[in-house]
C-alpha cells in the first residue's frame, strides 16, 4: 500500500529523494496553506558538517504557504524515511495538491523558538538551498517561490545568483 508524502526540502530534489527511496512516485507540486518555511538550528553537528548550515522547516504562519513537492511512497519505506529524518517527527497536515486538499505525511521540527523571528535566525548551507532550488525547477513548482528560494541567505555566502543563473531556462 502506498500512501502521499510532502517534501518541501531537499527530499524536492527527485536525485536526492530517490538515493533513499527509489520507487518515490512523484505525483507534483503541492501547497501546505497556512505555513511559512524556515530554517532551524541542526538537532546534530553531522547535519551541518554535511550541509554547511540550518535545515528547512515549516512554522505555522497564517495567510502564508509553501511549496512542494508530492510524492507516492509505499507505507513500508517510512522506516527508511524515519531514519533519514532523524530528528524530525512525521505528521499528517493538510496539502493542497490538484485543487484539491489532502492529508499527507511529512516531516516537521517541533522547534517554535524561531516562530517570532526575534532571535537570530540560523541559515542554510548553499549546497543544501542547491538542492531546495533544483527540486522546485524539477517539479516546475511557481517561479515566484524558486525566486524566493535562490533570494534565501546561505551561511558563508549571501547569494546563490550563479547557481541561480545558470540553471535558467
Amino acid at each position: 500500500m502506498s500512501t502521499l508524502y510532502f517534501a518541501y526540502g531537499s527530499n524536492m530534489s527527485l536525485g536526492r529523494m530517490r538515493q533513499f527511496i527509489p520507487q518515490a512516485n512523484p505525483i507534483g507540486p503541492g501547497q501546505l496553506l497556512d505555513h511559512s518555511l524556515g530554517f532551524t538550528t541542526p538537532l546534530d553537528e553531522e547535519f551541518r558538517r554535511q550541509w554547511g548550515g540550518a535545515p528547512a522547516n515549516v512554522y505555522r504562519k497564517q495567510g502564508q504557504s509553501v511549496w512542494g513537492v508530492v510524492y507516492d511512497v509505499a507505507e513500508t519505506q517510512f522506516s527508511v524515511m524515519d531514519k533519514l529524518e532523524q530528528g524530525y517527527q512525521r505528521v499528517l497536515l493538510p496539502v493542497l495538491v490538484n485543487e484539491v486538499v489532502e492529508e499527507m505525511w511529512l516531516y516537521k521540527l517541533f522547534e517554535e523558538r524561531f516562530e517570532d523571528r526575534e532571535q537570530a535566525v540560523p541559515k542554510p548551507g548553499r549546497q543544501y538551498m542547491r538542492l531546495l532550488i533544483e527540486g522546485a525547477r524539477q517539479h516546475a513548482l511557481p517561479r515566484e517561490y524558486i525566486e524566493f528560494l535562490g533570494a534565501i541567505e546561505t551561511e558563508g555566502n549571501a547569494d546563490l545568483g550563479d547557481f541561480h543563473q545558470s540553471q535558467h531556462t
